[in-house]
């Protein structure tokens, strides 16, 4: 019978509706519809030509695509795109308790930003499906400027985080937020859900560096939506918050960030963040503790991934103060902040006690040093907020000695300058509160990187840590280009006589501004677009990206080792070879340097030059993989105790890594010892099952083929 299973399913669907907080159109149409079947049960029995069974087909039909359309309109609500509603009825939603809430002083009149561009009707399924259509714009938008970035292969350390790695570490999950990481990424590295993505990529993507790219792009995309959603809440104004996203999703100061896969960390802070702020919104204006329960896992999130979030707190508090209505107190706020500085005082307690100390510091420097380095610092990222001229991992900013040089003085008036005039630009076009959003998005995540003695010479600035303050610069952006679009126009059609006998003067603005405004927006997304790509060439390989950061610090011995390097891994020993030597001239005690010389001197054959480079680097900065590479001369000169020896120093250092137990497994074979040395393999292929050079072994231990050749762990041990 029809009517049986109509009711089952106006159940269903008022669970569902509960469930899903239903709009009321979608439902009543549902609930309209089962009605008129109700009344018309007894027609569609009397009618012979006309089956139940039709009826009940019909009514699915009418049901999903009903509830299709209420996705699109929950869709379009996530966007907040009711803000273009008319101001007594947006106040009304911001104050619920209350009368309509009055324009701060110095701000633009509530409900000026919707009219000054159309403002869309939320009745409209053509509007709704022009929504749509922007924000798929959008996200197209962000994946094809980055897209070129698919087909480069991994850069810089990506060879210590990813390719020297053969599987995920499952065993190790829980290590992450109680041990020291630096010996693997790098110093001061306590990132524990950093560390927990890494190791899910790592199931996902394995060691394909297109795969890798693939998920950082999606990654910059979500946040480029997520962006827009903020700026809708912050501007208030469709196309001008759509603007905002899309600067953000065409910054050339992303390049390193996006390219780079190790670089992983700013991106997914930044979404972190921008989920915590957006839900911490939607709890000011619902009210519902889910809300602010997912607010502070995001935050955690954030502040777990990487230490420059611990700022999250103060972004929170600031954005929530600045959006929040003119009647609403700011103490309870406040209150409802205290968890999220609670959560960043737990993180660097427990991160003090993992790495011992605060941080190390990578560059000598004295505190007032530091200080007086910090306007050259600023006004970098400022420049490099308007256009990056050229994005690479090391630039020539060094440790201002003293406060009475020109190093000193001349960024810092330059900085006051140039803050001067845009704050002053931003108060204009976006008023005091929302002005003050925006520079906290700009300002407040730029503070922890300001600690430059935790950072290596000619790495105190990165174009990644851009990533979160761009947030708010592409938002400001968007007010002071909307803002003056509208000035421009109204000064250009004062003096024409159709201007004043045209319609009201707001019509006429908001008419010519969607000719200006568009325009420039285009040009802009354009030139910064082309940018990002042309930055992006640089990030193809090691070799072109070395070789552009060489011409930007040709005093660097980083650069020069890097390139030096790639040079060795394409067996281009004569191109190394000077860049090396030369990296030794600028810095003795370059152990990077030493052992990649050393590794020079044992492909060439000369063990014992390979041998007094490699003992050199070990006492400066012992690695595990240079004790392998100790291993392999000892070995192939028939020295299997020394060889021993040195292996078994490298198994202290990383008990897992690539080629240790192959390198035991090869000594003792030499040995005679097939059990222990088939146990070795063995034990290899249970860590790194891929490993080529450990079947092999495994099959000379078994008897399968003969024993290899002294130091023939090598080809799979050390090439990483």
């Amino acid at each position: 019978m029809l009517v049986p299973h109509i009711c089952r399913i106006q159940q269903m669907w008022d669970h569902c509706a509960a469930g899903l907080s239903a709009s009321r159109g979608a439902r009543c149409a549902i609930l309209d519809y089962i009605a008129r079947e109700r009344r018309g049960r007894e027609c569609l029995r009397q009618s012979s030509g006309r089956r139940p069974g039709m009826a009940r087909k019909e009514f699915f039909r009418h049901f999903f695509r009903h509830f299709f359309r209420h996705c699109c309109r929950r869709w379009d609500t996530m966007l907040e795109f009711e803000l273009n509603r008319s101001s007594e009825d947006r106040n009304l939603a911001r104050n619920r308790h209350g009368r309509a809430i009055e324009s701060p002083v110095g701000e633009p009149p509530v409900g000026a930003a919707e009219a000054l561009l159309p403002a869309f009707s939320t009745s409209s399924a053509a509007d709704r499906r022009t929504r749509m259509f922007w924000t798929l714009g959008l996200a197209l938008l962000a994946f094809a400027v980055r897209a070129p970035g698919l087909f480069a292969g991994f850069v810089f350390d990506d060879a210590v985080a990813i390719q020297q790695r053969t599987a995920p570490n499952w065993s190790h999950l829980f290590s992450f937020f109680t041990t020291d990481q630096s010996s693997i990424f790098g110093s001061n590295f306590y990132r524990p859900v950093l560390s927990l993505c890494y190791e899910l990529l790592f199931a996902l993507c394995g060691t394909h560096a297109p795969a890798w790219h693939f998920i950082g792009i999606l990654v910059h995309v979500a946040c480029t939506l997520l962006v827009f959603r903020l700026a809708l809440r912050v501007i208030e104004n469709a196309f001008a918050a759509w603007l905002a996203a899309a600067l953000f999703a065409v910054h050339p100061a992303h390049v390193e960030a996006i390219s780079w896969a190790s670089a992983m960390g700013d991106p997914l802070l930044t979404f972190f963040l921008l989920l915590s702020v957006l839900a911490f919104l939607r709890w000011m204006e619902q009210r519902g503790a889910a809300w602010w329960i997912a607010s502070l896992l995001a935050g955690a999130a954030a502040i777990f991934t990487k230490e420059t979030a611990v700022v999250l707190p103060v972004v929170l508090l600031v954005t929530a103060i600045g959006l929040r209505s003119r009647t609403r107190p700011g103490l309870p706020l406040l209150a409802a902040t205290i968890p999220f500085f609670a959560v960043a005082a737990i993180f660097l307690s427990v991160r003090q006690a993992v790495l011992h100390s605060f941080s190390h510091s990578l560059t000598v420097a004295t505190t007032a040093q530091m200080v007086f380095t910090w306007p050259a610092a600023l006004l970098f990222y400022l420049r490099h907020m308007f256009w990056p001229s050229v994005v690479v991992p090391f630039y020539t900013l060094q440790i201002v000695k003293s406060w009475n040089s020109a190093e000193f003085f001349a960024p810092l008036i330059g900085l006051i300058v140039v803050c001067a005039v845009l704050g002053w630009l931003l108060r204009l076009a976006a008023g005091p509160r929302k002005a003050l959003v925006c520079a906290a998005w700009m300002c407040v995540p730029l503070a922890p990187v300001l600690y430059l003695k935790a950072l290596a010479p000619f790495e105190l600035v990165h174009d990644r840590f851009l990533y979160a303050p761009l947030v708010g610069f592409c938002t400001a952006e968007a007010f002071v280009l909307q803002w003056a679009a509208g000035r421009i126009e109204a000064k250009f059609q004062a003096g024409s006589e159709a201007y004043a006998r045209a319609t009201p003067q707001t019509s006429s603005q908001n008419n010519s501004k969607w000719r200006v405004l568009p325009s420039a927006a285009f040009a802009l997304i354009t030139l910064l677009g082309l940018g990002s790509m042309s930055q992006m060439v640089w990030w193809q390989s090691n070799k072109t990206l070395f070789t552009r950061a060489l011409d930007i610090t040709p005093e660097n011995p980083k650069a020069l080792v890097s390139l030096g390097t790639a040079y060795i891994a394409e067996r281009r020993y004569q191109d190394g070879l000077p860049l090396l030597r030369r990296a030794l001239e600028l810095e003795p005690r370059n152990s990077a340097a030493l052992y990649s010389l050393g590794r020079i001197a044992w492909e060439e054959g000369d063990d014992a030059s390979a041998a007094n480079y490699l003992t050199q680097a070990l006492r400066i900065r012992p690695r595990y993989d240079m004790w392998l590479h100790l291993a392999s001369i000892e070995l192939r000169g028939g020295r299997l105790n020394a060889a021993e020896a040195a292996v078994r120093q490298a198994a202290a250092m990383n008990p897992g890594g690539p080629g240790v137990h192959i390198a035991m497994g090869t000594i003792l074979l030499r040995r005679g010892d097939r059990t222990a040395a088939a146990g070795e393999f063995r034990e290899e292929l249970r860590l790194h099952p891929h490993s080529e050079p450990a079947l092999a072994g495994l099959a000379q231990a078994t008897g399968g083929t003969k024993a290899g050749t002294p130091g023939s762990f090598n080809s799979g041990a050390l090439k990483h």
